[in-house]
């Protein structure tokens, strides 16, 4: 017996869609469809399970409906007794409402020499970033938003930190920022994202 995916392994999906999951089940020795007993568990972000009913839409081909209603990383299997299980994942996205503005960050930063133009650079990357690194719901809550405004500030004041500074016997005495910014971390702390395994 045969486990083969119809739907992509990967998608992306928005938040509030219909994630649709479609397997077709066939015999090892003839290649045909195949009734089988066919089961789809869906693991939102927050790593929470839920056995999703499937429904058989012809003989061998099965469908499920996922609505993902928290953004992040899904993870679905699809499992025919004693046969396999097929695996597929989605990246759901939220429309984020709140984030700082331009405004709201230039304020955060006071009197500073970065242009329009850098600030602009520097949230966009610490935005993606910050996505990238913890859950961000859909409504943005307070701790991320001043969480980001520290990290564009920090974006910046490295901008004009030297990568090495070499002393007169041109050892390289390196000057290096921390990786880690305790306050960042501090605000992040419930919304960061735990790898699993």
């Amino acid at each position: 017996m045969a486990l083969t995916r119809l739907s992509p392994a990967e998608t992306r999906l928005d938040l509030g869609d219909e994630w649709l999951i479609a397997v077709m089940v066939t015999s090892d020795t003839t290649g045909d469809p195949i009734a089988a007993t066919t089961t789809l568990t869906a693991t939102d972000p927050a790593s929470a399970d839920e056995v999703t009913s499937v429904e058989a839409l012809a003989t061998g081909v099965y469908q499920a409906a996922v609505t993902v209603d928290v953004a992040g990383r899904w993870i679905a299997a699809v499992a025919v007794a004693g046969h396999g299980v097929a695996t597929f994942a989605a990246l759901v996205e939220a429309t984020v409402e709140a984030l700082p503005t331009l405004e709201q960050v230039t304020t955060y930063l006071g009197e500073t020499s970065a242009t329009s133009a850098d600030i602009t650079d520097a949230l966009a990357a610490e935005t993606a970033a910050q996505a990238a690194a913890c859950r961000v719901p859909a409504t943005y809550p307070a701790d991320l938003a001043q969480a980001l405004k520290r990290r564009v500030a920090r974006n910046l004041a490295a901008r004009s930190v030297p990568l090495a500074v070499l002393s007169s016997f041109e050892q390289g005495g390196a000057v290096r920022l921390s990786a880690i910014d305790a306050e960042v971390r501090r605000f992040e702390a419930p919304w960061r994202r735990h790898p699993i395994g």
